[in-house]
């Protein structure tokens, strides 16, 4: 039997309750652990370890890849192994040096942050919980979602002024290592890896909902689902992800986000959303058909889209 709980890789709770009684299959329980945020690396590993172990390559579905037939289990077997090459490269410190840097999450960015240069992993490491420790201290800064990195860079790597051997090392706000991988620049490199695939994953969002979208890389944003998910019935339409409708308030601009992981959703309740995101729900209205989006377009040119706003939000 399997060793682990699938559901302790769904990181939204609203996407747990709503497949509380799924079976999921072999590959939709490795991308369940795959993009899961809230496990550590190695827990990760423990249960695609498990995954792999209990299920056979039949149990995968076959994929076009490399002009052969493969199980998508080899593909999985690629992924888990390159976390463990990475993972084991921290203590091989030749011909190697380690950049570290704490950077504080930003709307959908996340690779800003001073840089610091590290004899080995141990040492970059170190100067992450120092730095995170400050704003631990500070009452001003403690609250602050912050994202760690150490890069492992193989000096003189390749003959070819832009070659390059990077192994990358993140760590969530509570300093959990989260995810790793390698980045290079050579013909038997693996680039995407189970990234490079989608699957199908049920989730409880239709049209017009407003949903938040929480992950460790980014800060919390808001958006209303632009469709009903389902189950396409074309293989290659198979997908994991959505564009949102929202509205970035700092510039007061309407944008569509690109591909947003749904595992990173649930609903927003009423009371969650903030002030400044309350035009949602005139997008949300005109999702769901409940209005018509000439009106809003009018109230926009006569500049009384506030008008409009309030009144959805009448007593």
């Amino acid at each position: 039997m399997e060793q682990f709980n699938i559901f302790d890789f769904i990181d939204s709770e609203d996407i747990r309750k709503h497949n509380k009684d799924t079976l999921f299959s072999p590959t939709q329980k490795a991308f369940l652990i795959r993009h899961s945020q809230k496990q550590s690396i190695e827990n990760k590993i423990k249960a695609m370890d498990s995954l792999l172990l209990e299920n056979l390559d039949w149990d995968f579905p076959y994929i076009d890849a490399d002009n052969k037939k493969r199980s998508f289990r080899e593909i999985v077997s690629e992924e888990v192994r390159e976390w463990k090459e990475v993972l084991e490269k921290r203590y091989d410190n030749r011909e190697a040096v380690y950049i570290s840097r704490l950077s504080e999450v930003e709307f959908l960015s996340s690779d800003e942050g001073n840089p610091r240069f590290f004899s080995n992993y141990a040492k970059a490491y170190e100067s992450l919980v120092i730095a995170k420790k400050r704003y631990l201290d500070d009452l001003d800064l403690k609250d602050v979602q912050t994202l760690g990195e150490i890069i492992r860079i193989t000096v003189d790597a390749g003959n070819a002024s832009y070659g390059y051997d990077e192994r990358h090392y993140l760590f969530d706000t509570d300093m959990r290592l989260i995810d790793v991988y390698r980045k290079c620049h050579e013909d038997n490199c693996l680039v995407n890896g189970m990234d490079a695939y989608r699957c199908y994953i049920p989730v409880p969002f239709k049209a017009g909902d407003i949903v938040k979208c929480v992950s460790p890389y980014h800060e919390t944003y808001y958006g209303v689902f632009p469709y009903d998910w389902e189950e396409p019935k074309n293989k290659y339409g198979i997908s994991m992800y959505a564009s949102l409708d929202t509205y970035y308030a700092k510039e007061k601009l309407f944008e569509i986000t690109d591909d947003t992981l749904v595992l990173e959703l649930s609903k927003c309740k009423h009371d969650e959303l903030p002030e400044d995101q309350r035009i949602l729900k005139v997008i949300s209205a005109v999702r769901k058909g409940e209005l018509d989006f000439y009106t809003v377009l009018n109230q926009m040119s006569f500049h009384k889209l506030d008008d409009l706003v309030k009144w959805f939000y009448k007593e």
